[in-house]
Order: C-alpha cells, then sequence, then structure tokens
C-alpha cells in the first residue's frame, strides 16, 4: 500500500507542492515487434515497446545495481569510499533495500512511498524521515513528540537540525547526538538549515552511507543517500550517464511540479564534503567536493536500534 505524507521542504525544493503521483505499473516487458511493409517485398520494421513504471518510462529491462556480498549496492563513488555493509544498522539496510529494488524514484514536495511497486516519490526529508520510520519506529516517535509533529507530516530540515542540536542537553529516547564530523557513522541523518541571510534555501537532510574521509584542512568527504533534484559529484547515481539513473523521473514529471524540470531527481548516491572548525564540529557543507561551501546550521545524530 502506498503511504502518502506532508512535509516541510530540502535546498533543491522551490516549488509548489505536488499531489501523490501515480504509481501503476505495466506488467508488459519491454519488447521488440515487426510490422509488414506496404511494398511488395515484405521487410521487417523494429517496433520497441516502452514499459511505464509510474513517473518512469524504459525502453529495455530495468536496470538494477549489482549487490555486493555485504549487501550494498556496487556503484561507483567519487574517491573510491567504499559503501558501508548492509548490516551496519538498521537505517542502512532499510535505504539500500529502497535503492535496490526500486523501479522508479521522483523529487518531490508530498510522499508516495509504495514499497509494493516498489516507487518512491519524496524530497530530502521525506526520504530521511520514511527510512526512519521503518527502520527505527522508536527512534520515530521520539522525534514525533519532541517536535509536536502533526500527524500526516515530517520534519523539515530546521526542525531535524533543531531537534538533533538539543540531544546533547535534552536526550531523547532512541538517539545520540553526533557532535562532529570525524565521528559520523553509517546510518547517521545529517541536517542543515540555512544561514539567516540566505532566503534562498530550505536547508538540506541525508543519510551518511560511509565513515568520513579525511581531504585535511579539517574538511572530510562522505558518501551520503539522499533525495533530491541536484546530484552530489561526477559519480553521482542520478547522472545521465549511469544506467541507473533510468529509474529517476525527470524532476518536473508530476503534472503540477515544474520546478527545476529536466534534472534527473528522486534517491540516489552521491559525495559531499563537510568543512570543520577546531573542535571538529560542522561549519560548512559542500554540495560537491569543491564547490563553494554552504554556511548553515549543521547537525547530526544517529537512531540507535530499539
Amino acid at each position: 500500500m502506498a503511504t502518502v505524507l506532508l512535509l516541510g521542504g530540502c535546498s533543491s525544493s522551490a516549488g509548489t507542492k505536488a499531489p501523490p503521483s501515480s504509481t501503476s505499473t505495466s506488467s508488459a516487458p519491454a519488447s521488440t515487434t515487426t510490422r509488414p511493409s506496404s511494398s511488395s517485398t515484405s521487410t521487417s520494421v523494429p517496433v520497441t515497446r516502452s514499459l511505464r513504471v509510474g513517473l518512469c518510462t524504459f525502453t529495455g529491462a530495468i536496470p538494477y545495481p549489482q549487490i555486493t556480498a555485504d549487501g550494498a549496492p556496487d556503484v561507483a563513488t567519487q574517491l573510491g569510499i567504499p559503501l558501508a555493509p548492509s548490516d551496519s544498522s538498521p537505517m542502512v539496510a532499510t535505504a539500500y533495500h529502497q535503492f535496490n529494488t526500486m523501479r522508479c524514484t521522483h523529487y518531490q514536495h508530498r510522499d508516495a512511498q509504495d514499497p509494493i511497486a516498489a516507487t518512491y516519490y519524496y524530497d530530502c526529508v521525506g526520504f530521511t524521515s520514511y527510512t526512519l520510520r521503518v527502520a527505527d519506529p522508536q527512534a520515530w516517535e521520539s522525534l514525533v513528540a519532541a517536535v509536536h509533529l502533526s500527524a500526516g507530516r515530517v520534519p523539515s530540515p530546521k526542525l531535524y537540525d533543531a531537534f538533533f542540536n538539543r540531544l546533547t542537553a535534552v536526550p531523547q529516547p532512541g538517539w545520540s547526538p553526533v557532535t562532529t564530523a570525524a565521528a559520523l557513522l553509517p546510518g547517521d541523518l545529517l541536517a542543515w538549515s540555512p544561514s539567516a541571510e540566505d532566503t534562498s534555501s530550505a536547508g538540506h537532510s541525508v543519510m551518511a552511507l560511509s565513515t568520513p574521509l579525511s581531504l585535511g584542512g579539517g574538511r572530510f568527504a562522505l558518501v551520503a543517500m539522499d533525495s533530491t533534484a541536484t546530484g552530489h559529484g561526477p559519480d553521482d547515481t542520478r547522472r545521465e550517464s549511469n544506467p541507473l539513473s533510468q529509474r529517476n523521473a525527470p524532476h518536473g514529471s508530476s503534472s503540477t511540479h515544474r520546478a527545476r524540470s529536466g534534472a534527473l531527481s528522486g534517491l540516489g548516491i552521491g559525495v559531499i564534503a563537510l568543512d570543520t572548525g577546531p573542535n571538529g564540529a560542522v561549519t560548512g557543507v559542500e554540495w560537491t567536493i569543491g564547490t563553494p561551501v554552504e554556511q548553515a546550521s549543521f547537525a547530526s545524530a544517529r537512531p540507535l536500534p530499539g
């Protein structure tokens, strides 16, 4: 059954809220047929039948990632940073299940997840919240109670940021604060909200899929999974050069959602960089390694298995 939730926006979230898109699928496989020529000497002309899955269209088989022996998707990452094994945490296992099995994903501001149809339509906080609810119900309920979340909604990046930042002073069941970049582990959630001067961004939220790799000078590279319309780095799985990106519907595929139309969107894996201060706390985020640092209020935390 599809799950629909309202949410609070992400950094590439300009635009209006979209209604949940259809997750109906076609059972007809992609195939090649022939049709007769009108000439006296009959010839065959290949006709390709496309397969429609939700917002995605395939002209061949749906591409799925190869799975490594430890359950991680076998995808290239910038700097060759290894992905964590599936058993690193329930969060990682749940995130991998979505990525490994999904048939179509789309970045939009009204969530519609259907694990049976394997279609996942959400934005950044939609992805992190859905994964948290499935993988760690205790941590999710603790969060909901602490931020007084209304039924049918998920926290905005700003709410996640504030909740994580308060954990040291006000512990919550099912959570452990992560106060430095070097201490991050796979399955940890990261959230940041823009500075007061930035009126164009709503912030962002991602899940760590690796341990941090030091780049020197207080900078760390991190493999992250998120839902967005703007990928992270040259090896991001949403890039058109990656066959797996066929499962990423172009942003704007939903009939009432046209912002940043055309970019392949939804769930994917890429590499970000975290800049830190003298005490190791994160002071800024590089959306892609080497791009300008986004100065933001940043926090991270670890959902603890119940």
